[in-house]
């Protein structure tokens, strides 16, 4: 009797299907996990150094703690979300435990103390950010766990990533107009509508939190997880480390996150100073306009990757994604032009679309190798898979950060100085904004193209482990 054929990875078989339900209740998941955190990401700087005065540079320190001590608790996140055991999963509960500090001390972050210095502020602003980047590290790395677990299907694996992302980026459109909104005449000071900030997205984080700890299930639990031994963080740490498809995700997103994100906010500054020439109104109008311009090309480019995806595979649209990011690093020193401030808004269109394939496409390969590693070992860490990948992102990120306000300063740049900034300072923060993503894009892109995990080899995985599964079972 012939033996079956495996199964084409093309094909969704029933169990692969996520419902809708599930899909809606991890986007609103990832409203909360990752919006918070791009709120804090898109007004710190406006707010604390703009309208508050509080030093770039300390600003950067502040930036590069946050990520730091996010970058340490990840890991430890991840340890217990995979050794977890209840009866309702190991992810589910603790989405319940985190959703509450993560909100609140979100709102903390905001209800900012009137007439304190500049290191007082810092004080206060570094303790509640401590505490709020711990409760969403609990938050979010479970959340990726699910999104991992919740279908085996190849392209369904960036299907549902995307679809996910679309939720957070719908959302995102409304950070880019909060700083132009708590300028505005609804409020008798900045400082007020930046209360309120706190208190209406705190309790939107807090609904939207919930949603997936109702709404979802852990379709590998019962098969494989419960009944694997709960392993020492070390150990887990060496076999995510000995994954090497895995281990080509974390270098790219290493340096594709390192090189946006040292120069990341040099784009505001660019705009508030070289565009406006220190009209912090208008420019705070136009960067709103830029922000929401970000999120729809990122939405769009979201249905023009999983068509790429599907007829080049994940590795060469990623490729793809970095290029994009890179002509649109390369064009930022002829968009940004005093006298047509509107071309600025096509550099936000390319990095919308690029940072959002490279971090798709990082997503759903993840899922890939978490499999790679259960046919290996036998075992599900998705947690452990996730917090490498937010690590990586935050190692880029934090010493992006750190650089970010100290550079302002070695340039020259001071906010006292308003329109007045030299035009060298205004010049080398353009040239910057333009040269590192380049490059950092660059590096992505080189090296993911050893990556090894096609779709043909996805597919013998998959066959793989249903087998063994069904054996185990049997």
């Amino acid at each position: 009797m012939s033996q079956p054929l495996p199964s084409d990875p093309r094909e969704s078989g029933p169990e692969d299907r996520v419902p809708l339900r599930e899909k809606i209740a991890l986007g609103c998941g990832f409203v909360t996990s990752q919006g918070s955190h791009n709120v804090v990401h898109v007004l710190a700087s406006p707010v604390y150094n703009v309208t508050l005065g509080m030093n770039p540079a300390l600003i950067s320190v502040l930036f590069f703690v946050q990520r730091i001590w996010d970058m340490m608790v990840d890991p430890l996140a991840g340890q217990v979300s995979d050794n977890f055991r209840s009866r309702f999963g190991r992810r589910r509960p603790l989405l319940g435990i985190a959703i509450v500090p993560l909100s609140v001390f979100f709102a903390g972050l905001w209800l900012l103390p009137r007439n304190v210095g500049s290191f007082s502020l810092f004080l206060y602003v570094l303790v509640v950010s401590l505490l709020f980047y711990a409760a969403r590290s609990f938050y979010a790395i479970p959340l990726l766990g699910l999104q991992a677990e919740a279908t085996q299907d190849y392209h369904g694996r960036t299907r549902l990533t995307g679809f996910t992302q679309i939720f957070f980026f719908v959302f995102a459109i409304a950070p880019s107009w909060l700083f132009a909104w708590v300028q505005g005449p609804m409020f008798a000071e900045p400082v007020a509508g930046v209360h309120c900030v706190g208190y209406v997205l705190g309790a939107l984080f807090l609904l939207t939190g919930l949603v997936p700890v109702f709404l979802t299930r852990e379709r590998l639990y019962g098969q494989v997880a419960r009944y694997q031994e709960r392993a020492p963080l070390w150990q887990t740490l060496r076999m995510v480390a000995a994954n090497r498809p895995f281990v080509r995700i974390l270098g790219m997103q290493c340096m594709a996150s390192f090189g946006y994100n040292v120069v990341g906010v040099f784009g505001m500054y660019a705009t508030f100073y070289y565009v406006y020439a220190g009209d912090i109104r208008s420019a705070s109008i136009m960067q709103g306009w830029a922000g929401t311009a970000y999120q729809v090309a990122a939405i769009g480019s979201i249905f023009l990757f999983r068509r790429i995806s599907l007829a080049k595979g994940k590795k060469w649209t990623l490729q793809f994604s970095a290029g994009i990011l890179m002509l649109g690093s390369a064009a930022k020193m002829f968009l940004f032009q005093p006298h047509h401030p509107w071309l600025l808004v096509l550099v936000w269109v390319a990095n919308g679309a690029g940072t959002t394939g490279i971090t798709v496409l990082g997503l759903s390969m993840m899922a890939d190798a978490v499999d790679y590693e259960e046919l290996q070992t036998g075992a599900r860490r998705e947690g452990a898979y996730a917090s490498a990948l937010s690590f990586c992102d935050k190692i880029g990120y934090s010493l992006g950060a750190l650089l970010s306000g100290f550079i302002l300063v070695g340039i020259g740049f001071d906010v006292r100085l308003g329109g007045g900034q030299s035009a060298q300072t205004l010049y080398l923060i353009r040239l910057l904004y333009a040269v590192l993503p380049f490059a950092g894009a660059l590096g992505a892109a080189l090296l993911i193209h050893r990556y090894p995990l096609s779709e043909d080899r996805v597919g013998e995985i998959k066959d793989a482990l249903q087998a063994r599964r069904r054996q185990a079972s049997a």
